[in-house]
């Protein structure tokens, strides 16, 4: 007869297999759907593309981008991809979607080995439905990388730490320095400081020095020296200092002093704001979970070194980027596995804490499941808005409501735990659901590959006002063709200047621009138009607001 431990095993087990299964139906279902690029994707999709054609792959850049703008491992990593499946909006996010489900997997390992197995699977459930990190599974750029090279070093060297390395201890730690290494060729030196100096302050805090014996420090300066080192020196060799020196000061430390890109600089309590959208819906459930460990006292040196850690992973990124003058919300992604740690935590042991915790779990499960029902029915007035009719638009609002009956079922039959674990399912099946209906239909509203065929020219250009598509229009265009962006062109006067002198000149602009060109005399002969809803993706403005906008690609006729 089965044991009923061996049973608990293989229901685990089974457990983590199905969360899996559901995480990569998430990420790579629909995942070149949305045919456009957002934020600074299109960067790293365009050197890819270029870096394979010319079979430059020791200086991959965009081409509005000096060399070594970005460190080359995602470049090098989607170039692979596009060899291997050729080069479009899927292959091109292929790389953040595998390193997404790999952050997930370290997850459950880390959190099943600090506080339990199902500790684990609620760790990587709530960071799977977060949404900074659904986002960026999805973003063809380097922070999802990132994270995986940050959250592996760390993993590692806490279970270093902590003595919970199971003989691995020497292995552990040189696969921690590893992954180090492979974080600064894919984001630079901030890897180095985003590991290291949470282990920095545990060091100060506890004074236990054996630390750097165990962490092997010497050993590790050389690991991150023999994998990173010659792909710098090797660049070195071939384009001497310059592109050094414009990554390392001007794109590092310049950036956070604001030295440039000054005209990004925001309050310093943006990021502070920031972290609970981003880490949205479980960033509610933080409050509890730090009082709660705040307060207990029966911990032992070993469980507080522990949270310690955590909380020095969670809130390092959050006050080292609130001091640069350059934030953007994304920098914060390396930081949220550490937050589903510690939701986690607090949930799986919420029974032994008082009738406080459970009421205020309760609130939340209630409140956003409701919120889930009503995000529900502004999709249907946004697919409305856009005549983008599906015949499913009911199924995100059926499967909320369901969701929302289960979590009152959970209140009324004390099972704290489920209701967070209904609320999980809710917000993946609502995501899921929306990518097999709405993002499909959205295609209409995402014209810039028609547009694109309608360019036989050896020059184009993009308008002030349309300059943020460039990049998306130059990776549809055939190789060669050049591509210039006139972004400091706010008046016309050097789009006018073009079109009057260059009747082979094509334009990518706005139905505004097109508008006041035609009307001070210049004759335009329109080649292609689309409509779109903009370049950002889907917003809670976008959905406050639906509203789309023509994109035009127009020759001088004159």
């Amino acid at each position: 007869m089965t044991s009923p431990s061996l049973l608990q095993k293989l229901k685990l087990d089974f457990a983590l297999l199905l969360l899996l299964t559901l995480a990569s139906l998430l990420i790579f279902t629909g995942l070149g759907a949305f045919r456009d690029f957002v934020r600074a994707e299109s960067y790293f999709a365009l050197g890819s593309q270029l870096m394979t054609q010319t079979g430059q792959w020791l200086t991959p850049h965009a081409p509005d981008e000096p060399v070594l703008n970005k460190p080359p491992l995602q470049y090098w990593l989607t170039g692979i991809a596009y060899k291997l499946f050729g080069a479009g909006y899927a292959t091109a996010r292929l790389p953040s979607a595998f390193a997404a489900l790999s952050v997930l997997l370290i997850t459950y390992l880390l959190g099943a080995r600090l506080f339990g197995k199902s500790a684990g699977l609620l760790a990587a459930g709530c960071l799977m439905t977060s949404y900074l990190f659904y986002t960026f599974a999805r973003t063809a750029m380097s922070d999802m990388l990132l994270t995986l090279c940050v959250t592996a070093a760390l993993a590692c060297f806490m279970l270093v730490v902590t003595g919970k390395t199971a003989g691995r201890e020497r292995l552990l730690a040189w696969c921690g320095h590893l992954f180090v290494a492979s974080g600064v060729l894919a984001k630079g030196p901030l890897a180095i400081v985003l590991v290291g100096f949470p282990l920095f302050c545990e060091l100060l805090l506890s004074r236990d020095f054996s630390m750097l014996k165990r962490l092997r420090i010497f050993a590790g300066v050389l690991i991150i020296i023999a994998v990173a080192g010659p792909y710098f020196l090797l660049l070195y060799l071939k384009l001497g200092s310059e592109p050094l020196r414009s990554f390392f000061i001007s794109e590092n430390l310049q950036r956070f002093t604001g030295e440039i890109y000054s005209y990004a600089t925001v309050p310093f309590w943006t990021l502070h704001l920031a972290f609970f959208s981003d880490f949205a819906p479980w960033s509610l459930l933080l409050f509890p979970a730090i009082y709660f460990d705040w307060r207990s006292r029966a911990l032992s040196a070993e469980e507080r070194r522990v949270r310690r850690l955590l909380y020095l992973w969670l809130f390092f990124p959050l006050v080292f980027f609130s001091f640069s003058h350059f934030k953007l919300d994304y920098y914060l992604l390396p930081a949220m596995p550490a937050a589903a740690l510690v939701v986690a935590s607090f949930i799986a042991r919420i029974k032994e804490l008082s009738r406080a915790a459970r009421v205020y779990t309760y609130a939340f499960t209630i409140l956003f499941a409701l919120l889930l029902i009503v995000a529900s029915f502004l999709s249907i007035r946004f697919a409305n808005a856009f005549a983008l009719k599906t015949g499913f638009e009911w199924l995100p609002v059926a499967s909320t409501a369901c969701a929302f009956l289960f979590v009152l079922y959970c209140l009324r039959r004390g099972w704290p735990g489920r209701a967070v674990w209904a609320l999980a399912f809710s917000i993946w099946l609502t995501l899921l659901l929306h990518q097999l209906t709405l993002a499909p239909a959205l295609s209409r509203y995402q014209p810039l590959e028609r547009l694109a065929a309608s360019v036989h020219a050896p020059r184009v250009y993009t308008s002030y006002a349309a300059s943020d598509w460039a990049n998306t229009l130059t990776f549809h265009l055939p190789q060669g063709t050049e591509v210039t962006r006139l972004v400091k062109d706010k008046d016309g006067l050097e789009l006018q200047e073009i079109l009057k002198h260059d009747r082979q000149a094509v334009v990518l602009l706005k139905e505004d621009e097109y508008k006041r060109l035609t009307s001070s005399g210049i004759t335009l002969r329109p080649l292609a138009e689309g409509e779109t809803l903009g370049h950002g993706g889907l917003t809670i403005n976008l959905l406050r607001r639906p509203a789309a906008e023509r994109l035009l690609v127009v020759q001088s006729d004159n």
